[in-house]
């Protein structure tokens, strides 16, 4: 897998992250003013993902 940053039409960016085939699997729900906001976003989400618990919709851990 792999992050990709993308700048839109209208000069904001938002990261997608891939599959090696290039199929997105998550993106982010925000779109930030500049590269470097994005990227800071992103590795956030990178480092922070490994620890993070899983719940389904009604709250309980899976």
């Amino acid at each position: 897998m792999r992050f990709v940053v993308l700048k839109t039409v209208d000069g904001l960016w938002h990261w997608e992250l891939r599959e090696t085939d290039g199929v997105v699997v998550a993106k982010s729900s925000v779109q930030y003013p500049d590269r470097a906001a994005v990227v800071s976003a992103l590795l956030k989400v990178q480092s922070t993902a490994p620890k993070s618990l899983v719940f389904d919709l009604l709250g309980n851990l899976v």
